[in-house]
């Protein structure tokens, strides 16, 4: 039982995350948006030279065209915890 817990309880941790990466950008919060990722993180993007969440920030915030309305709705999202590791993916 312990281990389903875990495995629950990593889950929701992460979707949290998710949906901190959409208000971050969302919100324009870069704080809130960098928080996402651990220290050390890196990215699989199909976007070239961004491998970091610093890269990613950057250039999210340097293509930014006025708005009034950013929305990020999340979809598709599949978490796998594996013990001490987790990969995650949504849309």
């Amino acid at each position: 039982m312990t281990d389903t817990l875990d495995d629950l309880l990593a889950r929701e941790a992460i979707r949290q995350q998710l949906c901190n990466y959409g208000r971050g950008v969302d919100r324009r919060d870069r704080e809130l948006l960098r928080s996402v990722w651990h220290k050390d993180a890196t990215l699989d993007y199909s976007m070239p030279g961004v491998t970091t969440p610093d890269q990613l920030i950057a250039l999210l915030w340097s293509t930014d065209e006025p708005t009034d309305v950013w929305l990020h709705p999340l979809t598709a999202i599949s978490i796998e915890v594996r013990g001490e590791r987790a990969a995650s993916e949504a849309y």
